[in-house]
């Protein structure tokens, strides 16, 4: 009886993180952002962060319990790992570098790939900022100096909740960059990730993004 109390209120709990979502997803379509404000314990964007993961949808919980304990095992003590209102997105802060982290996590999942399941990107951050163009440029700009001269590059904008188009986010920091774009192998990316109010940047190597299906990559 017991066992399928637990099991009723386990389905219960995750109908009712899935509604929410819809909430969520249904004020941002109608462009009220931050008009609904319903909150779970564990849910809520991290602010700073300096991770950010993906997962499939529905799966957050399990997700945030892996990316939890995938820190630990790579030494980071007491990793705080929150899912967001959006689905399938989890932000988290490290004490060390996390590029840095994310390179060791690549390292040490080549040898064992099974150790993730719900995990399908991890991608550092370096700045988080508010959902504005001239903030995002304004704290983007002093990370473009690692882009050397000869050296390509390829601005990546992933949006959610909000009225920013992609175009206008490229176009507006392509002008910052005297260098050549690579869209398929470049030296450098220029990560723009749009969580409604707030927006994080990084600039990396396509070796400092996780990515379990360019695992096996250089």
């Amino acid at each position: 009886m017991c066992l399928s109390r637990s099991r009723y209120k386990f389905h219960e709990m995750r109908f009712s993180w899935a509604l929410v979502q819809t909430i969520h997803e249904f004020y941002a379509q109608k462009g009220f952002q931050g008009k609904a404000s319903i909150i779970f314990p564990g849910q809520g964007v991290i602010d700073p962060f300096n991770l950010i993961a993906t997962t499939e949808r529905g799966m957050e919980s399990e997700g945030a319990q892996e990316l939890r304990q995938l820190l630990e095992f790579l030494g980071e003590s007491r990793p705080i790992v929150k899912r967001t209102s959006v689905r399938g997105l989890l932000t988290a802060q490290v004490k060390v570098d996390a590029a840095r982290v994310v390179e060791r996590a690549r390292y040490a999942l080549r040898k064992d790939p099974w150790k993730l399941t719900y995990i399908k990107r991890i991608l550092p951050v370096e700045r988080v900022v508010d959902t504005d163009l001239e903030k995002i440029a304004e704290a983007v700009k002093p990370l473009f100096e690692r882009i050397e001269e000869g050296e390509t590059y390829r601005i990546t904008v992933e949006k959610r909740r909000s009225q920013l188009s992609h175009r206008e986010v490229i176009e507006h920091l392509a002008k910052l960059v005297p260098r050549k774009v690579n869209l398929t192998q470049p030296n450098w990316v220029v990560l723009v990730e749009i969580i409604g109010q707030r927006t994080a940047v990084s600039v990396l190597q396509p070796s400092q993004i996780f990515n379990v299906h360019t695992l096996y990559e250089a």
